[in-house]
């Protein structure tokens, strides 16, 4: 298995036409988040976001099980989720910062988009593929 291995993604929904300026405005948040420390009130905001979401996703019994299934086989242990949220609460801003830097650099990108894409854009998107 791959322990140290993950994903991180960003999804979009975009108008076809404003693709290359969307794809800007993404990565210069994603370098803003490697030169800066996020604020207080959004880490918190994003850690209840989390938290509730991740509660959520667990209420089913079914879903539950898979979660605790999925962790047993990774971890070879049971990672309950007050064990999950007790760790969420305890990232600091300079955390994020810290491994925005550490996965986000240009060697890790890759983009797949969907759907009709003119070739002009295609190369102004690929020149403007980094941090």
């Amino acid at each position: 298995f791959f322990q140290d291995s993950g994903a991180f993604i960003v999804y979009a929904g975009i108008d076809n036409r404003r693709v290359s300026e969307a794809l800007e405005i993404i990565l210069r948040q994603l370098k803003e988040i490697k030169d800066k420390e996020v604020n207080a009130e959004e880490l918190n905001r994003a850690k209840e976001y989390y938290i509730g979401q991740l509660m959520l996703a667990l209420e089913d019994t079914a879903d539950y099980m898979l979660w605790l299934g999925e962790n047993f086989i990774s971890l070879n242990r049971f990672l309950y989720a007050a064990e999950v949220i007790q760790r969420v609460k305890k990232v600091k801003a300079d955390d994020l910062k810290c491994l925005a830097n550490k996965i986000l650099q240009n060697r890790n990108l890759n983009l797949a988009l969907i759907g009709p894409l003119k070739d002009k854009d295609k190369k102004r998107i690929k020149m403007r593929l980094s941090f």
